[in-house]
C-alpha cells in the first residue's frame, strides 16, 4: 500500500513538472517601437483569463498590435535588473528608439492557440 502512495505522489509531481515546463514555449524575440507602457500594482494581471500575464510593467509595440509583453517589479533578487529594464523602456518610449525583447509566451497545442501575451526576460535598444 505504501508503494502505491509513493508512486502516486511521484506521478503527481512529475505531471506537475511536465505541465509547468510545457506551459511556456521556448524563448522568442520581437522588435519594434514601443507605443504603450503601463505600470500598475502587484497582482494587477493583464490580458484575458486564458492568456493572462502576472506582471506590473506592460508594454506594446506599434508593429505588433494585439500582443502585450510584461515583467514583474518585485522586491526580489532581480529587482535592480527589472528597474533597469523599465528605465530602458522609458528612454526608448521617450526617444522613439527601437526596442528588442526576448520573451516567453504560452505554447499552443491542438486545443489552445499560442498566447499573444508574453513575459519579458531581456530588453535592449538600438538607434
Amino acid at each position: 500500500m505504501n508503494q502505491i502512495k509513493v508512486l502516486s505522489k511521484l506521478f503527481v509531481i512529475v505531471s506537475m513538472l511536465f505541465l509547468s515546463s510545457t506551459m511556456f514555449a521556448q524563448i522568442k524575440q520581437v522588435s519594434g517601437k514601443v507605443n504603450f507602457i503601463r505600470v500598475h500594482e502587484v497582482g494587477g494581471k493583464y490580458g484575458p483569463p486564458n492568456d493572462q500575464i502576472d506582471a506590473e510593467v506592460i508594454i506594446k509595440f506599434r508593429n505588433h498590435p494585439g500582443k502585450a509583453f510584461g515583467f514583474t517589479l518585485r522586491n526580489d533578487t532581480n529587482e535592480s535588473v527589472k528597474n533597469g529594464m523599465l528605465d530602458i523602456l522609458r528612454d526608448a518610449f521617450k526617444n522613439d528608439y527601437t526596442v528588442t525583447i526576448d520573451y516567453k509566451a504560452k505554447a499552443g497545442n491542438d486545443v489552445r492557440p499560442a498566447g499573444k501575451n508574453g513575459l519579458i526576460i531581456r530588453v535592449w535598444i538600438t538607434k
